[in-house]
């Protein structure tokens, strides 16, 4: 058996019907929200300590945050496909990390949005976007069997 070295040269994202156009680098941010707090409702009655989950949940909220920078084109803004991405539309989404390989990690999103798309032309270097896909829920994890 032998190991594929990964290296996120094959790494992909869809939103949508949309393909994120070169991908330089994706981080991915996946926070859970706190459990929901335990009420103390003991009574003086009772022997032991008796505890309800709280009815109303968590104070928080499940988050993800998918943000995807990219080499912007060398020829114009209209070209892009990037560009094109709806703000604020849900859609599912998929990030696969090794495109083409059998069961590899791949998460898949059915709500996130792209929430923010930035263009920064840097001095002396190469322009890229930056997207961010943000939801307030968790992800499911594709992974190896």
């Amino acid at each position: 058996m032998s190991q594929t070295e990964f290296t996120g040269r094959l790494q992909e994202v869809i939103h949508g019907t949309y393909t994120v156009e070169s991908l330089n680098k994706v981080a991915l941010s996946e926070t859970d929200g706190p459990d929901a707090a335990q009420l103390d409702i003991t009574r003086y009655d009772h022997t032991v300590y008796t505890k309800l989950t709280d009815p109303l949940g968590s104070n928080g909220t499940d988050k993800t945050s998918l943000t995807c920078t990219c080499w912007a084109s060398t020829a114009s803004y209209a070209d892009s496909k990037n560009s094109k991405i709806p703000l604020n539309t849900p859609a599912s989404t998929t990030y696969d990390m090794a495109k083409g390989t059998t069961n590899a990690n791949t998460l898949t999103h059915s709500t996130l949005q792209l929430t923010k798309r930035v263009t920064k032309i840097p001095f002396k270097d190469f322009a890229t976007h930056e997207l961010t896909f943000e939801a307030n829920a968790l992800g499911t994890w594709d992974s190896p069997a």
